[in-house]
């Protein structure tokens, strides 16, 4: 990674086939599987990464320039706590060759609200939980964001 690009880890509707896949696309560089720790909770449209014991499947994007705060903007990382549906952090994710780089993902921002709810369960490894969401099964409408598909710059 450079200053001309950035990684990020997404495990839902930002990836290929997700709800929100195409408003990112154009910004991507590279991408590749990779996994990181944590729990998935079904929001039944959608996903919501919390902390906690387990390993979440997803794939890690190289992106350009201006595509997080499209990002941003899709996963309602206002800034404010009260505010945030999700929390940008960052975070060291391992990729399918066993290289462990830094790189920012959403955490749900008010996991208590979410303890209670289905997990995204597909199996396990080494006595811990598999989770991995299936992009395609959600039916978040993309009216929720006001923005418009922006081109990198």
């Amino acid at each position: 990674m450079n200053k001309n690009s950035v990684r990020l880890f997404v495990y839902g509707s930002l990836m290929p086939g997700g709800t929100y896949y195409d408003h990112i696309r154009p910004f991507i560089k590279g991408m590749r599987p990779a996994s990181i720790s944590g729990v998935l909770v079904n929001l039944e449209e959608y996903p919501a990464l919390i902390h906690g014991a387990g390993e979440v499947q997803g794939m890690l994007l190289e992106l350009r320039p201006g595509a997080i705060p499209v990002a941003d903007e899709i996963e309602q990382h206002t800034g404010n706590a009260s505010t945030a549906e999700y929390n940008r952090q960052t975070v060291s994710v391992r990729t399918e060759t066993g290289e462990s780089l830094y790189t920012f993902t959403y955490y749900y921002a008010r996991p208590e609200e979410v303890q209670t709810r289905p997990r995204a369960i597909v199996g396990d490894r080494n006595g811990l939980p598999l989770f991995r969401w299936n992009p395609l099964r959600s039916e978040r409408h993309s009216s929720c964001c006001s923005m418009e598909q922006r081109q990198p710059t």
